[in-house]
């Protein structure tokens, strides 16, 4: 496992290719983090049941979206260039449009 990788997770299904090639563990996959594979069904009740392996909370992949740790900071920098982008577009807006509309002033700060 990698030294960043805060969670054991793991995904349940069919056969271990099925899972493999399964979406939801493509980020996973892009960052090679580990996944448990688990094609067996007696596998998924064991898991269940173990909160935490020494020390690593374990996490299943199926159950919402995964929050990797390298995401927060390309979301913060996506943004910023997203609002850097878009600045003068919604300023010619803000003034076209005064104060009928009040969401921009979200967006422009």
């Amino acid at each position: 496992m990698k030294p960043k990788q805060q969670f054991i997770y793991f995904l349940a299904g069919d056969s271990k290719q099925a899972i493999f090639e399964s979406p939801l563990i493509q980020k996973l996959r892009e960052k090679e983090y580990e996944v448990l594979l688990l094609d067996d069904p007696i596998d998924e009740f064991c898991i269940q049941n173990i909160p935490e392996y020494e020390g690593k909370k374990l996490k299943n992949v199926a159950k919402g979206e995964l929050k990797l740790d390298d995401d927060d900071d390309e979301l913060k920098q996506r943004d910023s260039k997203v609002k850097d982008a878009y600045k003068p577009l919604l300023t010619w807006w803000k003034k076209l449009l005064d104060k009928k509309v009040n969401l921009l002033s979200y967006f422009i700060g």
